[in-house]
């Protein structure tokens, strides 16, 4: 199958309604097909409408990994006080190659109803399976995300399978260092045994021309490397201004953004291996909880349109800030 015949499955949130979950009595909301960012004061609702829709991307990538998994993520605690259960619907557009499918996701603490044009999602599994079709990433970066530094190992594969692509998404370990680390050192040895590609779209995405790293009238970075000159298995090398600076040199923010970048182009090449340009032929749904948490504003204004500009249609981050 070659690259030119491969589908591409785009999914896009169209709308969310939150009725009776956390504080919430009933909430809905429309999202922009390309971005939404979600501003508010603490304690305003932001991190549960993205836990409302982290719920139904896990379902959708359980059914299009045809991974047997128990997904149950809300409980009921997540009732608001004056009622006895809570709900969520969840709208979501699936744009195949042929065909558009507007599916619909109700889930309560106690189960998870779908229209049966979810059908479709184990058709594109085995579509998946012949080669004649990617997959979306989709995941969910929580506040949480500064956990990175327990740095422990998950006991996970590198990633040889496209379905990895959904491996830790939702969870705590959705940003590890360690593992991301091992994966990209891997690629970085394939880049020099047979010329593998990924290795170069984590620098250039990070240090190139346009990299997250650098400003148009700054290029403080100009590579990376790996170095095995003080660990065997290698230790990611910075080159910044003429100065070489291993991964522990970095400022937490500039962690936090390799690790953010990193973690998005690994996940876009495992669920794109037959294509030679990933990034802008993959396609998703990444949410980012309380981003001015970790990144400096610059960097805030700068993650989002770029991560839409390569194909706008077909990457759509959703974010939530805190209301300055």
């Amino acid at each position: 199958m070659s690259n030119t015949e491969q589908q591409h499955l785009d999914i896009k949130i169209a709308g969310l309604e939150l009725r009776d979950f956390r504080q919430f009595e009933l909430l809905e909301m429309a999202f922009e097909p390309q971005l939404t960012v979600l501003l508010a004061e603490n304690g305003g609702g932001k991190t549960t409408i993205l836990d409302g829709i982290a719920g139904a991307l896990m379902f959708v990538a359980n059914k299009l990994s045809n991974r047997v998994r128990d997904i149950q993520p809300f409980t009921k605690s997540d009732v608001r006080l004056q009622s006895n259960q809570a709900s969520f619907t969840n709208t979501l557009i699936f744009k195949g190659s042929t065909e558009d499918v507007e599916t619909y996701f109700e889930q309560t603490t106690n189960r998870t109803n779908y229209s049966s044009d979810t059908a479709r999602l184990s058709d594109w599994h085995n579509d998946v399976l012949s080669g004649a079709a990617n997959l979306p990433i989709l995941a969910y970066y929580p506040c949480s995300l500064s956990d990175y530094i327990k740095n422990t190992s998950t006991n996970g594969s590198l990633a040889t399978s496209i379905f990895d692509v959904y491996e830790h998404a939702f969870d705590d370990n959705v940003l590890n260092f360690k593992e991301l680390k091992k994966w990209i050192v891997w690629k970085y040895q394939q880049e020099i045994e047979s010329k593998d590609t990924a290795f170069d779209m984590i620098r250039q995405a990070l240090v190139g021309k346009d990299g997250f790293l650098n400003d148009a009238d700054n290029q403080a970075f100009t590579n990376i490397k790996v170095s095995y000159t003080e660990n065997p298995e290698g230790n990611l090398l910075f080159i910044k201004k003429d100065a070489h600076l291993n991964e522990k040199m970095l400022s937490s923010g500039e962690k936090m953004l390799v690790m953010l970048v990193a973690d998005i182009v690994r996940r876009m090449v495992i669920a794109n291996p037959l294509s030679k340009k990933p990034l802008r032929e993959g396609t998703g749904i990444v949410l980012i909880d309380e981003i001015d948490l970790h990144l400096h504003p610059k960097w805030q204004r700068k993650v989002a349109p770029m991560l839409c500009r390569p194909r706008p249609s077909h990457l759509q981050p959703g974010q939530a800030l805190r209301q300055p």
